[in-house]
This record gives C-alpha cells, sequence and structure tokens, in this order.
C-alpha cells in the first residue's frame, strides 16, 4: 500500500490519530467476535453434554422401529449436530475475517510506524537545522515566554544555565525605535488575523559595541488554528547598521564639503559677474574713447601725419577695434549659459537661409543646404549663434575658389529624437592633434595676419550645443577640408541658468 506524502505535519498527525482509533476499534471487534463465539461453542457443548445423559438404548430400552424417527432425543442430537456445523462454519467464516481484519491491522500498523518514522526524521533534520543555523531563532508561548531556543540564540543571550527558560522576550535587555513597545508588538502578532511581521531591534552590550537584529515574526497554529506559539528568526545586522552609519557620516561631511564649495562658486560667479560688467562697461568705455580720438586724429590730421606716424595711427584704430570686437565676444560667450533661454518652433531651413544670405555675400563665398532640415523646439538665439559660427568658420578658413560651405542632415542614430547636422567646407582643414585645441578659448592655428579671429566662436559654438542639450564632433585633415557634426534635440528641455 503506497505511503500517502502529508502536506503539513498538522495533516500528518490527524492522519496518525485516525490510523490510531481505527486500529483501536478493529481490537475491539476482535475481542467481542471471539468472545461470541466461544460463548456459542461452551452453550452448544454443554447441550451435547446433557443430551448424551439423556436414557436411551444404552439403558435397555425398547429398541425404537426404523419409523419411530421423531423421539426427542433423537431430534435433540440431530439439532445440536446441525447446530454444531453451523457454528464449524461460522467458526471458519470468523477466522478468514479474524485473518483479513489481522493482515489489515499489521498493514495499518506497518503504515502507523511508517508515519511515525517520517515524523521523527523531520523531527530530527529541523532540530539539526535549528542547532546549526546561524540566525537565532526562539519560540515564545502565547504570553511571550521563551519555550525552545537555539544554540546561537542562547550564545547572544547569554547567562546562566537555563536563565533563559520561560523569560519573556521582552525582559532580554533589547530596545525598538517603534512607536509600540516589544510587548505591544509581541502581543499583537499573536492575534490569528496577523501574518508576519519584521522587528528590528537594538540590544545594549556594555562596553562591546551594540548588537542590531533584525527579527522576522511569524504564528504557529494548531489544528483548530488557533494561535499557538510565535516562532521568531533573528538575523544580526550589525555590520550592516555600522556601514549604514558610517555612510550618513561620510554623507553629513560630503554634504558640508559641497556647501563649502558651492559657497565657494557662489563667490567666483559673483567675481565673474563683476568681470562681465567690467567688460561690458568699465572696459569697453575707455577703448571705446581711444578708438573714438584715434579716428578723429585720423580724420583731422590725414595730410599732417604721413609715412609712419599714418601707420602707427591706423595699427592703433584696427587694434582697438580687434580689441573691441573681442571683449563683445567674451561678453557673449558668457552670457550663454548664464542667460534664460525659452524655446521656439525653428525651421532649420529659414534660418540656415537666413545666415547664408548675410554671410555668402562675400566674395567667392557659397552656402548650399544639400537636403531639407527639420523644424526643431529650441531657442533661437543659441541656434542662431552655432549655424553663424560654423558658416563662418568654413568661408573664413578657406582658401579655395569658391569658398564652399554644404549643409546636410539625417537622423541621429544615437541619442535617440536628435539630429546629425552636418557643415562641410572645402577650406584649409586641421590637422589630428589640433581637433580638441580648436574647440578651446583663445586657441588659435594662426596668426591674425593669415586668418582673422578671436579664438572664441568654436569653443562658444561647443559651449551653446552644451546648453541645448546637444554636442559637436569634427572630422578633418590639413588640406582636405573639415566637417563638423552637430547633434541638436527635436525638442529642448528649458532649464535655470547657472547662479
Amino acid at each position: 500500500m503506497p505511503i500517502p506524502t502529508p502536506k503539513t505535519k498538522s495533516q500528518q498527525l490527524r492522519d496518525l490519530k485516525a490510523l490510531r482509533t481505527r486500529i483501536a476499534r478493529l481490537e475491539a471487534l476482535h475481542d467481542q467476535d471471539r468472545k461470541t463465539v466461544e460463548e456459542v461453542q461452551e452453550h452448544a457443548r454443554q447441550c451435547l453434554r446433557l443430551v448424551s445423559e439423556m436414557p436411551g438404548e444404552n439403558t435397555g430400552q425398547k429398541k425404537a422401529r426404523p419409523h419411530d424417527s421423531g423421539s426427542p432425543g433423537k431430534d435433540a442430537v440431530r439439532s445440536l449436530a446441525l447446530l454444531g456445523k453451523n457454528l464449524d462454519l461460522t467458526k471458519r467464516q470468523y477466522e478468514r475475517i479474524v485473518r483479513k481484519r489481522t493482515a489489515e491491522h499489521r498493514e495499518l500498523e506497518a503504515l502507523c510506524d511508517r508515519f511515525q518514522q517520517t515524523l521523527q526524521q523531520e523531527r530530527d533534520l529541523s532540530g539539526v537545522v535549528l542547532e546549526t543555523t546561524a540566525s537565532l531563532v526562539a519560540v515564545l508561548d502565547s504570553e511571550g515566554r521563551l519555550v525552545r531556543y537555539n544554540k546561537a540564540f542562547e550564545k547572544t543571550f547569554a547567562g546562566p544555565a537555563n536563565a533563559l527558560r520561560r523569560k519573556r522576550f521582552w525582559d532580554l535587555g533589547l530596545e525598538s525605535h517603534r512607536e509600540t513597545s516589544i510587548e505591544s508588538f509581541i502581543r499583537e502578532q499573536m492575534n490569528p488575523s496577523r501574518r508576519g511581521a519584521k522587528l528590528e531591534t537594538r540590544r545594549i552590550a556594555g562596553d562591546q559595541e551594540d548588537a542590531w537584529i533584525v527579527w522576522t515574526v511569524s504564528l504557529l497554529r494548531d489544528e483548530e488554528d488557533a494561535a499557538s506559539f510565535l516562532v521568531l528568526a533573528g538575523h544580526d545586522v550589525t555590520e550592516l547598521k555600522r556601514r549604514e552609519f558610517e555612510a550618513r557620516k561620510w554623507h553629513r561631511e560630503l554634504e558640508g564639503k559641497v556647501q563649502e564649495r558651492t559657497a565657494k562658486l557662489d563667490r567666483i560667479n559673483q567675481d565673474l559677474e563683476c568681470l562681465i560688467y567690467a567688460l561690458s562697461h568699465d572696459l569697453r568705455a575707455p577703448l571705446r574713447a581711444i578708438r573714438n580720438y584715434a579716428d578723429f586724429l585720423k580724420i583731422g590730421l590725414a595730410d599732417a601725419i604721413q609715412g609712419e606716424s599714418a601707420e602707427d595711427l591706423n595699427r592703433l584704430c584696427r587694434s582697438a577695434a580687434e580689441m573691441d570686437s573681442m571683449l563683445q565676444e567674451l561678453l557673449e560667450y558668457a552670457r550663454i549659459d548664464r542667460s534664460r533661454h525659452h524655446a521656439e518652433s525653428i525651421d532649420l531651413n529659414e534660418l540656415a537661409d537666413d545666415v547664408a544670405r548675410a554671410l555668402a555675400a562675400q566674395p567667392d563665398a557659397e552656402v548650399r543646404i544639400e537636403n531639407p532640415l527639420p523644424t526643431i523646439q529650441a531657442p533661437r538665439v543659441l541656434t542662431c549663434h552655432v549655424f553663424e559660427n560654423l558658416i563662418a568658420n568654413g568661408l573664413t578658413y578657406n582658401k579655395s575658389t569658391p569658398r564652399q560651405v554644404k549643409i546636410f542632415c539625417q537622423p541621429a542614430t544615437a541619442p535617440k529624437d536628435c539630429w546629425r547636422i552636418t557643415f562641410q567646407d572645402n577650406g584649409i582643414g586641421i590637422e589630428p592633434q589640433h581637433h580638441e585645441k580648436v574647440f578651446l578659448m583663445f586657441q588659435r592655428l594662426h596668426t591674425d595676419k593669415e586668418y582673422p579671429g578671436s579664438g572664441i566662436g568654436l569653443a562658444s559654438v561647443k559651449k551653446a550645443l552644451e546648453v541645448l542639450g546637444g554636442s559637436i564632433e569634427l572630422e578633418s585633415e590639413l588640406g582636405k577640408g573639415s566637417s563638423f557634426h552637430v547633434c541638436l534635440p527635436q525638442t529642448w528641455e528649458e532649464r535655470s541658468p547657472d547662479p
């Protein structure tokens, strides 16, 4: 007979109880049947004994005629013989039933023994796991007293022999940051409607480091699904708590450093604001005065000043103009990420046409849009700044005839929702080792005599693209022209300007 696999220990106990009841009933039935048969057999023996003692042929009486077969004595003998046969038949049937029931009884006993062995193995296995696990395990009764615990629990809450037995869990010197006390929490968990919870406690260890333990609480129920015991499994999280406290400490220190550096940056920004104001007002005002006086002298003394003096005066006018232009570009560079910008719908085809008409008016200058450009949502000022400087750069550093700048566009592979716009010129090109240098402030590869410029244009383009959420890449070889690949998002996300 196959052994059913019990689902739970409570189910196993119920099955074992039913088996024992069935065995007891069989034993009672056997005893009752045996007694009944024995009583009938004894009654039959008594009847036979009485009949054998009755007077008959052996006592000298007249021999009965053959037809005289209805005498009471013989009828009684025949009846008793028939009763004996029935008793023998009943006995054999009973013996078969007894053998069958005995075999069933033995089978049930074997099954009961197997159940007992399975339960004992599970108890032994549970005991081994309980004692060898590193977790703290304790079992509480309905009053919160300790009824069982493992070695790890006993080691953590070490004391005199059996000192923990029957001690209440909330009397173990634990603290909790819960609003309710540990006692209230334990009593709440004895409610059958509860389905487990966690409890974080701290054990004050005197001179040693406090121990932090997280308990998982489960309710153990009896066969009637009523609360029976509370099982607590604790895990020592002291090391995690220590790291958490250290992380919080480092976080506070880092916040202090960030605040300190932020204050320094604020001071630097204030100084930069003062510098920008000086560039836009204090420095440019005397520069404009110098330039104006030089122009007055050049006009008023045009006949009197000849030769070297006239050349020096012209050089002074040019230098003042270049200085004023450089200050203006520096001021615009500083305002790129410090001004508040607003997105608007921009048709890049119209924008490129406007810039091309303004710059391509120069001799031998040609700007062509190779394929349709998209319409994006972005600040117009910054987008126009990017197009103006890249087109002007391609026409300025160019000795070809005609000087060409081609603009074409395609969707960017990464990141998504962006456009890759290329500005390709047939200019002098840039050596690979200088590809990063050209995007730095005041970094020029040529003198003013060779090519005019301030060294701010490409740096301001890169900064404007950073504000727009885009990027720029350069492909170029000396003497083979340059290609500036600009990545622009389809929709610009507005943000507050830097402080």
